[in-house]
């Protein structure tokens, strides 16, 4: 999103926005205020027109999948809005934003406090294993799939039996 210019809008009906507090490959994030709420969220900004064609589809693939999740312990999905210039899409403020950022600001964590961000982190990673192992492994072609070569066991490869026990 770097390069072009094209002022993002700091108020709508929906949210208004406040300071960036990061940025990626193809959008910005800002601190924002829901306007319906009055709560702090996020608000990810996605430029609309860009020089890349697959922007678009990319960026409303995200949307649609943090839309979808539903988890205690994954960020979740609070508003969406499109204007001229921007898709933007509303998400749960963290004051922290990331793991990483919330443990420097504690100097660590205590034994009890690391049990209880890993119970956190595995809920999180099983919620996304049964949702995404569907998609991953759904086959309808009915044609035997087991994965890219690189990553394919020896014995798989090699075309020995496998079982589950290795």
């Amino acid at each position: 999103m770097t390069g072009e210019a094209c002022p993002i809008p700091r108020t709508s009906d929906v949210f208004t926005i406040g300071d960036q507090i990061g940025s990626g490959s193809f959008s910005n994030v800002y601190k924002a205020v829901d306007n319906k709420t009055q709560k702090t969220i996020a608000i990810k900004a996605y430029r609309m027109k860009t020089k890349d064609p697959g922007h678009f589809s990319r960026a409303a693939k995200e949307m649609a999948f943090i839309r979808f999740l539903q988890h205690p312990n994954i960020i979740g999905y609070i508003l969406s809005d499109i204007k001229t210039y921007y898709m933007y899409l509303g998400i749960e403020y963290s004051p922290y934003g990331s793991l990483a950022n919330f443990m420097e600001k504690r100097n660590g964590f205590t034994e009890v406090t690391v049990k209880n961000v890993t119970k956190q982190l595995v809920s999180a990673l099983c919620y996304l294993h049964s949702i995404l192992a569907d998609v991953i492994l759904k086959n309808d072609t009915h044609h035997k799939k087991s994965g890219s070569f690189y990553y394919m066991a020896p014995e798989i490869h090699l075309g020995f039996p496998s079982d589950h026990t290795g």
